[in-house]
């Protein structure tokens, strides 16, 4: 079975013009920007699309901006491919972009949240008079020594990103990063220092971190529809309780995307698409000689590369035909009838079966008749084990990308 994900980038992907192509082109793009305005009050594509660098640099607007181009794309990848990922993951504030494409977070509130998040950071960044800089070319422990030698009771730096095995990013006070910064340059390192940027993802952001949990705590949240990996662990979130708390020490603890990296490496990624601007997640992918196949969603011709392949795939791609198999075998049975399953049971999974094999005989995917066809068997596995209601909704809602096919179906039987 071949496995997708999606990776949804952070700051230093924003530059002016992000997002526009697929304003322009798509209606599902152009919906969530007019969400985002609407929301926030004010044109944000219209700092994305022709504002100054200066302008959408700003921590609030840039975080928004990013957060916003991120979901745009999802939805023009779920509208071209019909295929859900197998999991996602963003760098820093783009894993809210891969929370809110997961369903967990609702838009609206995604964006409440990162206004406030990119509130606190400005504020933090004029407060501690912190900074941030991008290393490469530079062995990573021994930034570490280096941050620890620069590091004193007054002044602070820290290693803040695990990107690749020659990228790090650094935070901290300004002096004690440009100390820092000197001996990168001095022992054959680059630095790229990011403009006006806070000192994310280290302790100077402790204060900030308290201020964003009641940010976090006043919102509600849902059960992902895939799987999203955590900056601060690398792991799946287990539940949408654990939002608040991995979201609240993701501002002050160090990203681990290496760690992510390799997570799906183990899973047996087949393919990652980078969702964010300027394919800065895909380049060091392909930098690190990592054997995913992999495309820039932000890029028309591998986006067209992208949909080819899963048309010569669809067969071997976890469809809603092979969703529906799987939650049918592995949906607990709730029926009092001491375990036993009703006839219905069997003969609805053996035409289901059916329907996955004339699939992968013709390399096709579901139509839309095939796809009612499969909602309505699954509702028949799902009753027959008595499953409540509510249970079903939230796995059709995964299955089928929450498009009301369970209440269609539900109408019809």
């Amino acid at each position: 079975m071949k496995k997708i994900a999606l990776l949804f980038a952070g700051q230093g992907s924003q530059n002016i013009g992000m997002g526009k192509a697929l304003y322009d082109e798509f209606h599902a793009a152009r919906m969530v920007f007019e969400e985002a305005n609407d929301v926030l009050g004010y044109d944000l594509k219209k700092v994305c699309f022709e504002g100054s660098l200066g302008e959408l640099n700003k921590s609030d607007n840039m975080q928004l901006a990013i957060l916003t181009c991120g979901f745009a794309a999802f939805k023009v990848y779920i509208e071209q491919t019909g295929i859900m990922p197998d999991c996602a993951a963003g760098h820093s504030i783009g894993e809210y972009a891969a929370m809110t494409a997961s369903g967990a977070i609702a838009f609206k509130d995604a964006l409440a949240i990162v206004r406030k998040r990119g509130q606190l950071a400005q504020n933090a960044a004029n407060e501690t008079n912190g900074a941030m800089t991008i290393i490469s070319d530079f062995d990573v422990g021994l930034l570490e020594k280096e941050c620890l030698k620069e590091s004193t009771s007054d002044m602070y730096v820290a290693v803040s990103c695990y990107n690749a095995s020659n990228q790090s990013a650094i935070s901290g006070h300004q002096d004690a990063v440009l100390s820092v910064e000197d001996s990168v340059v001095k022992m054959g390192g680059n630095i790229m220092p990011l403009i006006m940027s806070a000192p994310f993802h280290c302790e100077l952001m402790s204060n900030a971190a308290e201020q964003l949990e009641m940010e976090l705590k006043s919102h509600k949240y849902s059960e992902f529809d895939f799987p999203v990996l955590s900056n601060v662990n690398c792991m799946p979130y287990d539940h949408c309780k654990s939002i608040v708390d991995l979201l609240t020490d993701q501002i002050r603890k160090p990203v681990r995307w290496n760690g992510i990296i390799e997570f799906l490496r183990r899973r047996r990624v087949d393919v990652v698409v980078d969702m964010g601007p300027q394919a800065l997640l895909s380049n060091l992918i392909k930098a690190e000689g990592i054997p995913f196949a992999t495309f820039s969603f932000d890029v028309p011709r591998e986006r067209q590369e992208l949909i080819s392949w899963i048309e010569s795939n669809a067969a071997e791609l976890s469809s809603e035909i092979t969703k529906c198999l799987v939650e049918a075998v592995s949906t607990k049975n709730c029926s009092p009838e001491d375990g036993v399953l009703k006839t219905d049971f069997a003969e609805a999974y053996k035409r289901m079966l059916e329907i996955q094999a004339v699939l992968k005989a013709e390399g096709k995917r579901l139509s839309k008749l095939q796809k009612i066809e499969a909602a309505r068997l699954l509702k028949i596995v799902f009753d027959s084990k008595s499953v409540p209601e509510e249970v079903q909704k939230k796995k059709f809602r995964s299955i089928f990308n929450n498009n009301g096919i369970f209440e269609e179906v539900t109408s019809i039987r």
